[in-house]
């Protein structure tokens, strides 16, 4: 349990669009002294430092070279690498240092210059730079659409799932994106829209694949004497579990049940709540099919049902378990920290016209690896 030990005290986040020109270290540096400065915290403060590893500015020691930039010197200094899910998998081990007495303050940050770096065919582009030592998907010509493209289509052959299922999902993402500010893409969206953009992969179209963008987000967590003191309301981190299966499709045991099911139930159970309980999920939606499968892991419908349940009206804001309140990687942007920056806005009331009434429970799931790498956090209203 963390129970009162650990909290979310600042956030700092820069959607910073397409083509901004800046690089992995200018985004992050400015995310980190906002985050900074919504904690109230001076830099001195931070005993750790945890860096996801940029694709767009690779380098073997990427947690240094930010500490240089920034001119921190903590005492503990890492970079991780769990793709999409990297700050999830970050804030997991920042609650583990504190909570063990290792470091009492630290600064998590993830930023990437995907946007800027990759030129012309993104995909391949980034395919190219990620120089990913693989031998047995990679080099036959699959690509990251086509492999999650496999798991939709083994989801519709098994339960039913349409492809209206899959393009409402983008379409409820866009509306909730309508009401952020910072949202890339706002304008409305409809099914017949996005089955009618072209086809990616099969079932995907473009309308339903992640944006390409330039991101940087900072959090700043601390223990709870600390928490308690600063000025805007903690919110906590209450449970968390993880679950890993690999990287590529070929080990996975299924394609249609992801390892969420196995981390969200060890948070649940940390916690000490149930899926009835969550009032929103701000979840890792790569493409639809990411989204469904964390529907079910998540507890929030059965396996095989979560396709339905968007077309219900579920996951909609007013809906039982709003989803994505900010329009995800969809329609909002590409960085992988948004969900957990837009988690505690929530629970903080910051949220503006996309606010959960009353929101008291918050869940947010980080998926990578063609989810076959699953890191889930539960988190409370101070």
């Amino acid at each position: 349990m963390v129970a009162d030990d650990v909290a979310i005290i600042g956030v700092g986040e820069v959607n910073a669009g397409k083509n901004s020109g800046r690089n992995a270290l200018e985004l992050g540096a400015q995310a980190a002294f906002l985050a900074l400065a919504d904690a109230g915290v001076e830099a001195r403060e931070i005993d750790a430092v945890l860096v996801e590893h940029p694709m767009s500015d690779p380098h073997h020691m990427p947690a240094h070279v930010f500490l240089e930039y920034v001119h921190l010197r903590p005492r503990l200094a890492v970079a991780v690498s769990a793709g999409g899910a990297s700050p999830h998998a970050m804030v997991i081990q920042a609650a583990s240092l504190i909570v063990s007495g290792v470091a009492r303050t630290v600064l998590v940050v993830d930023a990437d210059g995907r946007s800027t770096r990759f030129q012309g065919d993104k995909g391949q582009a980034m395919v190219a730079a990620a120089n990913d030592i693989e031998e047995w998907e990679w080099p036959y010509g699959t690509s990251v659409p086509g492999r999650y493209g496999l798991i939709a289509q083994r989801h519709m052959a098994e339960y039913g799932t349409r492809p209206e299922h899959l393009a409402q999902v983008a379409v409820i993402q866009r509306r909730h994106a309508a009401l952020h500010p910072d949202a890339l893409y706002r304008s409305p969206l409809t099914i017949e829209e996005v089955l009618a953009s072209p086809m990616v992969a099969s079932p995907f179209h473009l309308l339903e694949c992640c944006l390409v963008s330039d991101w940087g987000s900072a959090l700043v967590l601390t223990a709870g004497a600390d928490a308690r003191r600063s000025p805007k309301p903690p919110v906590w981190i209450r449970g968390f579990g993880a679950c890993q299966q690999g990287y590529n499709l070929a080990p996975l045991d299924s394609l249609t049940r992801s390892p969420i099911h196995q981390s969200a139930a060890q948070a649940y159970q940390m916690a000490g709540i149930r899926p009835d309980d969550v009032d929103f999920a701000q979840v890792y939606d790569s493409f639809p099919i990411t989204v469904l499968l964390a529907l079910e892991g998540l507890g929030f419908c059965r396996p095989g049902e979560s396709g339905p349940y968007v077309m219900s009206g579920a996951i909609a804001l007013g809906g039982e378990h709003p989803v994505n309140t900010h329009g995800g990687q969809l329609s909002y942007g590409c960085g992988h920290g948004q969900y957990l920056v837009e988690s505690v806005r929530q629970l903080r009331g910051e949220a503006g016209a996309r606010q959960v009434p009353h929101a008291q429970w918050g869940v947010s799931q980080g998926t990578a690896a063609l989810c076959s790498a699953s890191y889930t956090v539960i988190l409370a209203k101070g």
